[in-house]
């Protein structure tokens, strides 16, 4: 069973917040985490961070445990792509005509980036690793080209998977009105696949099918911020 079908979901939201709300990623996702009593999970960054030697001690297993977490994540991206001449049917197909090379892009950077990790976790390797980054990231920065890529794709990416909706007023009886949330146009299904694998809130063999599990993910596509969080992802 794949994902849950999020669009009207994310329309509810949508209409639940003003302007300045609906600019704001990390309110509409502290919002919805409190609607559903979820707390955003620490990750391995606040593990490794302020442990002293004994992180240092620890940080190869713990780079061990991000190479395994990135692989399954690029694993799950490689799922959304057609292989091979034949490409089987997907439960997520693209409206947008941008997913697949967008996902290509982003799995490329990714297996890139987790061979760095991988070596830098040996104790000979990570200072070469280190001042090839340093230098790397030094040249981006004095060009003003760091993560501009990135950046294109992942705007790209939230706002096919935003879906376009509309209220409307509806008389329940006589006395009392409520609102009906109407999708006119529904999001990109692979390009919100894409986010939800990237803020690790999809596991394509084994989709959860509750769309509150997906509250990163509709926070990122409903904000006007939110891609700022699925290009971090893409690295």
């Amino acid at each position: 069973m794949p994902m849950p079908k999020l669009d009207e979901a994310i329309i509810r939201a949508y209409y639940s917040m003003n302007n300045s709300q609906r600019r704001s990623y990390a309110f509409i996702e502290r919002a919805i985490l409190e609607i559903i009593g979820k707390s955003a999970s620490t990750g391995l960054q606040a593990l490794s961070s302020g442990l002293g030697p004994l992180g240092m001690a620890l940080s190869p297993w713990i780079n061990a445990r991000i190479v395994y977490k990135s692989a399954k994540t690029t694993m799950d991206l490689h799922s959304l792509v057609p292989t091979g001449r034949r490409s089987r049917k997907s439960d997520y197909a693209c409206v947008c005509k941008q997913c697949d090379k967008i996902i290509h892009f982003v799995i490329d950077k990714r297996e890139s980036s987790a061979s760095k990790k991988a070596i830098s976790s040996t104790v000979v390797l990570a200072p070469l690793v280190g001042l090839y980054m340093v230098g790397r990231n030094s040249y981006k920065y004095a060009r003003g080209t760091k993560g501009l890529i990135r950046e294109g794709y992942a705007k790209k990416l939230t706002e096919s998977a935003r879906p376009i909706g509309r209220t409307k007023t509806v008389r329940i009886s006589r006395a009392t009105t409520g609102i009906r949330y109407d999708v006119m146009k529904g999001g990109c299904r692979k390009a919100q696949a894409a986010i939800a694998i990237l803020l690790k809130e999809l596991s394509y063999q084994n989709p959860a099918t509750n769309p509150l599990n997906y509250a990163k993910t509709m926070a990122a596509i409903t904000s006007a911020d939110g891609w700022v969080g699925v290009k971090k992802a893409m690295n």
